[in-house]
C-alpha cells in the first residue's frame, strides 16, 4: 500500500482528494498548504480550533508577504457601514463595531 492510500492516525480526511495531494499536484507553498489542511479538516477534527490556526496562518501571510502584521486586528475593530447580513445574526438589524458582534 502507497503512503498516499493511508492516513496515520484518524480518518478525519475522509474525502475524495486529500489535502495532501491537492496541495502537492498544484505546487502550493507550506503556509497556503496549511490553511488548506485545516479549513478542510475542521468539521471531522478539532472544530474552531482548526479555523483558528488556518486564521494564524492567514496573518502569518499578511506578515511575512505583505508586510502587515497589524491589519487583521485593525479590520476587526472597524466600525460595520451596514446591518450584519446574516440570516442567523442576533444582531441582523444593528449596526457598530464588528468586535462586539456575536
Amino acid at each position: 500500500m502507497k503512503p498516499s492510500d493511508r492516513q496515520e492516525g484518524g480518518e478525519h480526511y475522509n474525502m475524495p482528494i486529500q489535502p495532501t495531494e491537492f496541495i502537492f499536484k498544484n505546487g502550493i507553498p507550506f503556509i497556503e498548504g496549511n490553511i488548506i489542511k485545516y479549513v478542510t479538516r475542521h468539521r471531522e477534527k478539532n472544530g474552531a480550533e482548526d479555523i483558528l490556526k488556518a486564521i494564524h496562518y492567514l496573518e502569518l501571510i499578511l506578515e511575512y508577504d505583505y508586510n502587515e502584521s497589524d491589519i487583521l486586528p485593525n479590520r476587526l475593530r472597524q466600525e460595520r457601514t451596514a446591518p450584519c447580513q446574516r440570516v442567523d445574526c442576533p444582531r441582523q438589524n444593528q449596526e457598530g463595531p464588528i468586535e462586539n458582534h456575536d
